[in-house]
């Protein structure tokens, strides 16, 4: 099964069950359905790709933009700071970032800069 991340692209990385794989350029990697279940479900920077790739899986929608949106606001501080250092967020940029809210704006940003 393939999901795409929509902020980590042509890396290793390590994910449940599946353990390391690599993400191509696109961001998209071939996993196991018990890992995109739990990528997808568990985390806002993961879907499910449908079908082959094409030019129509590189188009986020508001929709999805708002859905990563509220994933991250129901998500706490310590969470959150996790969350944005595993997802290949500078882990200094993030560190230093103090307050929940500017967390939140900062993981907007570079989910509407990777679009």
């Amino acid at each position: 099964m393939k999901i795409k991340s929509i902020n980590i692209k042509s890396t290793k990385i390590v994910l449940p069950y599946d353990g390391e794989v690599i993400i191509d350029e696109n961001g998209i990697v071939e996993v196991s359905e018990k890992c995109a279940e739990i990528m997808v479900n568990k985390t806002p920077f993961w879907k499910i790709v449908d079908g082959e790739k094409n030019d129509d899986s590189e188009t986020v929608t508001d929709n999805e933009r708002d859905e990563f949106e509220k994933k991250i606001r129901l998500m706490k501080f310590d969470e959150l700071k996790s969350f944005a250092i595993e997802s290949g967020c500078n882990e200094d940029e993030v560190n230093g970032v103090t307050s929940k809210k500017n967390l939140v704006n900062y993981l907007l940003e570079k989910f509407d800069s990777e679009q």
